[in-house]
C-alpha cells in the first residue's frame, strides 16, 4: 500500500486522504484484556497470548471471541481445521 500511494511514479500517488498507523497492543494492554475476560490467567497465558498474536488487535479479538485464554486453548484454536 505504501508503494501504491506514496511512490511518485504510481497512478494513485497523493490520493490517500487519510492514513491510519496501527500499532500492536502493549503487554500491559494484553494483561488488562486477560484480566477483564479471564481473571485467573497465569503468566504463561499472558506470554502465550503475546507470543502467538504479537499484540495484533485482530488476532487478540479472535482469541477473546473463542474464549481461548490458556496456552492449550490458544494452540487448539490455531491448529483447528480451516483456522
Amino acid at each position: 500500500m505504501k508503494k501504491i500511494f506514496e511512490d511518485k511514479k504510481e497512478p494513485l500517488f497523493n490520493r490517500a486522504d487519510m492514513k491510519i498507523h496501527l500499532k500492536a497492543f502493549k503487554v500491559s494492554t494484553l494483561q488488562t484484556i486477560l484480566q477483564d475476560n479471564y481473571p485467573s490467567f497465569s503468566n504463561e497465558d499472558l506470554l502465550s497470548l503475546y507470543t502467538l498474536t504479537g499484540g495484533v488487535a485482530k488476532y487478540v479479538e479472535l482469541f477473546v471471541t473463542f474464549k481461548a485464554f490458556t496456552l492449550e486453548a490458544q494452540l487448539n484454536l490455531i491448529f483447528e481445521d480451516n483456522s
